[in-house]
Formats: C-alpha cells, sequence, structure tokens
C-alpha cells in the first residue's frame, strides 16, 4: 500500500520544516509528441529548473523515446538553479514521442528534499525533405517528331492538370530517381501568329 503523510492544514508541504520525505521518488512526465506522433523531431535541450540540491539531495534526469522502456541518462542535478542539458552532443536526437524521468533522492535528513521548480524542452519539428526545380523547355524546332505547336499544347496540359506529374533530369533506367511534382509556375518567350516557336520556364515542386 502506498501512502503519502498529509498536514491538517492547506499548507505546502515546502513551508512545513518537519515535513517528512521519502527517501527517494520518481516522477514521469506524459509522454510528449507535439500532436504529431507522425511526425520527425529534433530534441534539442531541456532545462531543468530545481532549488534544495546538494551533494545528498539530487535529481537524477533521463528520457526515453517513441514509447520505448529504455531510459538514456543526461545526468544528475546536485546544485540549485537552471541546469541545461543538450542532447546529442548539442546536434540533437531524432524522435516522435518523447518521455522524460525525474528521480529525486535525499539523503539521510528526512526533513530534506530537492524540489522541482520548472522543465522546460526545446525542440523543433523535422519537416519532409522537398525539392523543386526550374527547367526550361526549348520549343524553337521539332522534338521526337513533335512540332513547336504540339511541344506547347503539352506544356498547357501539364499545367491544367490536377494530377501530380512524372518528372526526371536523369538518365535513368530503373526510374529509381524519378520524383512526382506539380507545375506552380510558368513563364517564358514566345512568337505571334502562324509562329509557335519560344521557350517556358517552369517551376516544379514536390507537394
Amino acid at each position: 500500500m502506498y501512502y503519502m503523510q498529509l498536514h491538517p492544514d492547506i499548507v505546502n508541504p515546502t513551508q512545513i520544516t518537519t515535513f517528512n520525505y521519502a527517501s527517494s521518488g520518481t516522477h514521469y512526465t506524459p509522454w510528449f509528441s507535439a500532436n504529431q506522433v507522425e511526425v520527425d523531431k529534433l530534441a534539442l535541450k531541456l532545462k531543468v529548473e530545481t532549488e534544495g540540491c546538494s551533494s545528498a539531495e539530487t535529481v537524477a534526469v533521463s528520457y526515453a523515446t517513441d514509447y520505448g522502456t529504455t531510459y538514456t541518462s543526461l545526468g544528475s542535478i546536485t546544485s540549485n538553479g537552471l541546469t541545461t542539458y543538450t542532447f546529442g552532443s548539442s546536434a540533437g536526437i531524432t524522435f516522435r514521442s518523447i518521455q522524460f524521468k525525474l528521480v529525486l533522492a535525499r539523503g539521510s535528513t528526512n526533513t530534506n528534499t530537492p524540489d522541482i521548480i520548472s522543465t522546460t524542452f526545446e525542440y523543433r519539428k523535422k519537416l519532409e525533405t522537398k525539392f523543386g526545380w526550374q527547367v526550361s523547355v526549348n520549343m524553337n524546332k521539332t522534338y521526337k517528331g513533335k512540332t513547336p505547336k504540339a511541344l506547347r499544347s503539352n506544356v498547357l496540359s501539364s499545367i491544367d492538370t490536377n494530377t501530380l506529374l512524372e518528372f526526371t533530369f536523369r538518365d535513368d533506367s530503373g526510374g529509381t530517381r524519378n520524383y512526382y511534382v506539380d507545375i506552380i509556375n510558368a513563364q517564358g518567350l514566345e512568337n505571334t501568329g502562324y509562329d509557335e516557336r519560344g521557350s517556358t520556364q517552369l517551376l516544379l515542386q514536390e507537394p
């Protein structure tokens, strides 16, 4: 059976000098995913503000990622004030969800206790890599049996389509470096009248 000593009055235990504390206690934070568990994030810093700490009254800080059960230690706090931990030797560590474990321990004096005032977690979302290209379509002569007029018609159809277009600029017979893109901008120069020649610059973007 677990229990916690309660004072008969509504008083913060830290204001009661005779209040007895357990030899140790563990606090787990909720799993944090920034409400987007499917998105990769990068953990940068954890700042822990404490008081009542000493060489005997300590706060051990560790973390687990992606709902795992193995915790990685960040260190043990033995002094008051703000302690800042960096992840991955300041390069950060990737996670989709993260949980922190804070283990508070006191020395032989049962009226002493370390206190955690606040914790601040710094991170950034790692957005999926998207590529874009600017291409120039030369319509000044027939290409693979298509006249400048036919080439221009194909460009206009590609601009107006509602589906993605398959695009490649490498001689890759395996199709492993093909991309599916939208045409988000088109501009160029063209002749008038019956002369369909010209050139068009297209801006392509992955969705």
